[in-house]
């Protein structure tokens, strides 16, 4: 649970188990095609805590609470159904995405300590590192060469979210044994948060730029 290098296990699988829905429609409108947009809701799943304290508690053999789980399912899966059942509805819904982007991105931000951020310092930095070392490559493989892609979607999702900083905490309640390593993970995910959200879109503009040389 420790972790290397001052870098927990929460710390660690609530990194790895994140990405930010709004930077990802951001890039996708600019680089991405509209299949690339309709992912939007899947890609959400990935921003909630529920996931990584899914992963967490599978990992650790602790009991699953599923009720976070299922409240962030079950809208989605409503509006799935709903979406797929009543074309004029899913078409009436679909500009509502655009909107709510900006609104998110001052959620997600209110939620960073800029201070508590800047001290994680090293270990910060080298968890934003593990964060692209382990998830990048995979994914632009994966798209590029069985897909027949060109790489951006798997740029575009590779960005810790920032909700994620309230994950620790989370964890810390249901399981207080972990406590002691609240302070540092968050702070450490939240440095990730900021990297990140400047690194990625940088990576998806060259990516885009190296695969569309005429765009």
């Amino acid at each position: 649970m420790g972790g290397v290098f001052g870098i927990s296990a929460i710390a660690l699988i609530t990194a790895i188990c994140s990405t930010n829905p709004s930077l990802y429609l951001a890039l996708e409108q600019d680089y991405g095609t509209q299949d690339d947009m309709n992912a939007f809701g899947l890609v959400g799943l990935f921003c909630v805590p529920a996931y990584p304290m899914l992963v967490f508690s599978i990992a650790q053999s602790t009991p699953v609470d599923w009720t976070p789980i299922l409240s962030t399912l079950v809208p989605i899966i409503f509006g799935m159904i709903v979406g797929n059942l009543d074309k004029k509805m899913a078409d009436y819904l679909a500009p509502g995405v655009v909107v709510l982007t900006p609104f998110m991105g001052w959620v997600f931000g209110a939620g960073i300590n800029l201070f508590d951020a800047l001290q994680s310092g090293l270990q910060g930095i080298l968890l934003t590192v593990v964060f692209y070392v382990l998830l990048v490559p995979i994914l632009v493989i994966f798209e590029q060469r069985i897909l027949h892609e060109d790489g951006v979607s798997s740029l575009a999702v590779s960005s810790i979210a920032g909700m994620s900083v309230s994950v620790p905490a989370l964890i810390a309640f249901s399981a207080p044994e972990y406590a002691i390593y609240v302070e540092s993970a968050t702070a450490q995910i939240a440095l990730g948060v900021v990297i990140s959200s400047i690194v990625t879109p940088m990576l998806a503009r060259w990516e885009f730029k190296h695969t569309h040389p005429n765009a």
